[in-house]
């Protein structure tokens, strides 16, 4: 016992020491008989199939063969050979109704004349010999798309093609059924065709925006020449302040406009977060369009917007788009098709419509969102260039031209 209480604690060092030196042989035995595993020893081994084969191609499956091989369905035959008529589950017999007495319906057997009884058999009157098929009459449209087969193969067109109809042999947008309504003359003329303004519809109607901000008027003397006016117009992609004076010319979003009048004014208005009263600049600066003579109010922190609402319309079938302000006049078509002018007299946002009027004349036409059903065939579909420019970004316009290229009133 003496001994273990001196060197107990090398005793149990020593079984560790050994137990660990075990435990490394152990694991340099292993690492070393993992190099001698291979993928395929890893691999589960194949589990052969518990089915049998089945051949596809035998009579079992031919389910077509099969069902011609048993009548699924029992033949109706009448049950007595010497029944002139019979009758059957969901197999009636040929009936009419007898033209004499209560008008009772009766085997059809009873009209046919080699019955050779030919009498209703509740009155015995003689019933009406059954008329022999006609031979149906020439149909004068074989295809049934409106147009006479004479008229299709005048035109080019195939009698027994009913989609032609709604083809475009001329590529104005408009089908061959629409023009022909009109006249033949019409299919094959490109510059004969329905108003062009039947092609447009309205993308959008919105107040146009002008880019300019007025910060503050700043009225020193009675004289409103004198006074200061402070404001941002956008110009090149940024706001950049402007300090005119008034009748002074400020180009906003490439067209001029000349500051007419300045309102000083001021408004007291109550802030809640300060539970007080303070003064607010309501002032006013009244611009006047030089070209369309337009009178636009600018106040202090308040957006611009232009009197006359714009429309953005687009011809459906060439993709073109026209931003118009209603009083503008546009023109519409091409070389091949023939140009039509017409002018704005309308704009409504809360309808959608947008109405213009034929140059020259006084033929009005409602344009609205709905767009016209273009031909499949078509070959001069093409996208043009889109002039609904961003204003900001526009150049000067010349004189006597607004903008976006169009005439003035």
């Amino acid at each position: 016992m003496s001994f273990l209480k001196k060197h107990y604690e090398k005793i149990i060092l020593t079984i560790l020491l050994t137990v660990f030196v075990l435990s490394l042989v152990y694991l340099i035995i292993t690492i070393l008989s993992s190099k001698n595993i291979t993928p395929d020893m890893l691999k589960l081994p194949k589990k052969n199939a518990d089915y049998k084969k089945m051949d596809f191609e035998s009579q079992t499956f031919n389910v077509l063969k099969n069902m011609a091989s048993q009548k699924q369905w029992v033949v109706s035959l009448a049950r007595n050979s010497e029944d002139k008529f019979w009758t059957d589950f969901m197999v009636p017999f040929a009936a009419a109704r007898s033209p004499h007495g209560k008008k009772n319906i009766v085997p059809f057997y009873y009209f046919e004349k080699k019955s050779g009884i030919n009498k209703c058999p509740f009155t015995g009157k003689p019933l009406p010999q059954p008329e022999g098929e006609k031979e149906p009459p020439e149909e004068k449209d074989r295809d049934a798309d409106g147009i006479p087969n004479d008229v299709e193969k005048e035109l080019g067109l195939n009698p027994d093609d009913p989609d032609d109809a709604l083809g475009d042999m001329d590529n104005d947008g408009f089908s061959n059924i629409d023009e022909l309504k009109q006249d033949k003359l019409w299919v094959n003329d490109a510059k004969l065709h329905p108003p062009l303004a039947k092609r447009l519809c309205v993308v959008n109607i919105i107040k146009s925006k002008i880019p300019i901000k007025l910060k503050r008027v700043r009225a020193v003397g009675s004289n409103k020449k004198d006074w200061e006016i402070h404001a941002e117009v956008f110009e090149k992609g940024r706001w950049r302040s402007k300090f005119p004076k008034l009748n002074e010319v400020l180009n906003i979003g490439g067209r001029n406009y000349t500051i007419t009048d300045v309102v000083d004014k001021k408004d007291k208005v109550f802030v809640k977060s300060l539970n007080s009263w303070t003064e607010k600049d309501s002032s006013i600066v009244v611009l006047q369009d030089n070209d369309s003579k337009d009178i636009i109010k600018a106040e202090v922190g308040e957006s611009v917007f232009a009197p006359r609402m714009r429309a953005l319309l687009q011809d459906v079938l060439t993709e073109k788009k026209y931003t118009l302000s209603v009083g503008d006049e546009f023109t519409i078509g091409s070389e091949e098709q023939g140009f039509e002018n017409y002018k704005i007299v309308n704009a409504d946002p809360k309808t959608e419509e947008v109405t213009v009027v034929a140059l020259p004349g006084n033929t009005t036409f409602s344009i609205t969102r709905e767009k016209m059903n273009l031909p499949p065939v078509s070959s001069i579909k093409k996208k043009h260039e889109i002039i609904d420019e961003d204003p900001m970004r526009m150049p000067p316009a010349a004189p006597g031209i607004n903008p976006r290229g169009r005439k003035l009133r």
